[in-house]
């Protein structure tokens, strides 16, 4: 075979001229980053940024939880007994910190016909306006962020190691 039929991670059994593919460990290491570092995330950002803050902030809420529910995703999804650790640590923590957030309580000092009276823009505001945090969380987005990033980081680097060094398929039905 010379070196005209050979295709990086494409075995070529007939000895064709193969149109360059990406080989299939990259492949596995490419879905495995989607499926479970980016796509869990979609909800949140298309949800809570693009919808219901029109492309504004993501709210601590919906960080907090979907931190929560994404450290238990990424710990048990890992070979690694450390990062099943840091997941359930990780899904704890920010559990207990969603339950921790002083969500207002909704006032509504309106009555029924004045509720009645409102446009939708305005009842949509007074709902939205109700459910707001009392306390500034900043500090708190930043730090789910960078949580996020850091075991998003880890799980990268460990999904590298077992589909592109080690070859491992990431759907074995495939």
């Amino acid at each position: 075979m010379d070196e005209t039929t050979k295709t990086v991670g494409v075995e070529n059994k007939d000895d064709k001229k193969l149109i360059f593919t990406i080989p299939h460990h990259w492949q596995n290491y490419i879905a495995s980053l989607f499926l479970i570092i980016v796509f869990p995330l979609a909800p949140v950002f298309i949800v809570d940024y693009m919808i219901i803050n029109e492309f504004g902030d993501i709210s601590v809420q919906s960080l907090s939880i979907t931190a929560a529910i994404y450290f238990i995703t990424i710990g048990f999804s890992s070979n690694n007994k450390l990062t099943l650790i840091l997941g359930i640590l990780g899904c704890f923590t920010f559990a207990v910190v969603y339950g921790r957030i002083e969500v207002g309580v909704p006032t509504v000092n309106h009555t029924i016909e004045t509720i009645g009276n409102l446009d939708k823009t305005e009842l949509q505001k007074l709902i939205l306006d109700s459910y707001q945090p009392k306390e500034d969380y900043s500090q708190l987005k930043f730090i789910g962020i960078v949580c996020i990033a850091f075991i998003s980081l880890v799980h990268g680097i460990e999904r590298y190691n077992r589909h592109v060094l080690l070859k491992e398929p990431f759907f074995e039905i495939i």
